[in-house]
């Protein structure tokens, strides 16, 4: 994706914001989302686009390890620092203690870095079925 298709897709999201530095998480998260990794040939268009420097967005990319796909389990709970101020940490150690409760009894339960869906917060992820609200007291 080059700066100007990259500027087409992600305007409208810029424009929502006062000031385009504000867009920059939701524009990386956007991009992530869609099923992509950040791409070294994308950090200086981001910056660009969210007028802020090409270290901005790199730092943003290693400290929610955004760069690549994350390896996804039959299970896994956000520990991104928002789900674990929410709980995330209880439900991982509810789950990995037995995963039945959830009807997956040989599910494989892991933690993932941050993805993105906070206001959720504490977020499960069921494999390609998508992001959940998890809460231990609503848990099995």
């Amino acid at each position: 994706m080059n700066q100007s298709e990259l500027r087409e897709k992600f305007e409208p999201l810029i424009n929502a914001y006062p000031r385009p530095q504000a867009a920059l998480v939701p524009l990386l998260h956007s991009l992530v989302d869609a099923g992509n990794g950040i791409a070294d040939e994308l950090v200086q268009p981001v910056a660009d686009l969210c007028n802020v420097s090409p270290e901005s967005v790199r730092s943003l990319i290693d400290a929610y390890q955004l760069s690549g796909p994350t390896p996804r389990s039959d299970v896994s709970v956000c520990l991104g620092l928002i789900c674990y101020i929410n709980g995330g940490k209880s439900v991982y150690e509810r789950l990995k203690s037995d995963p039945s409760i959830i009807g997956a009894d040989d599910a494989v339960v892991t933690t993932t870095p941050c993805v993105g869906h906070c206001y959720a917060a504490p977020v499960l992820c069921l494999g390609d079925e998508g992001f959940f609200r998890a809460c231990v007291d609503n848990l099995p």
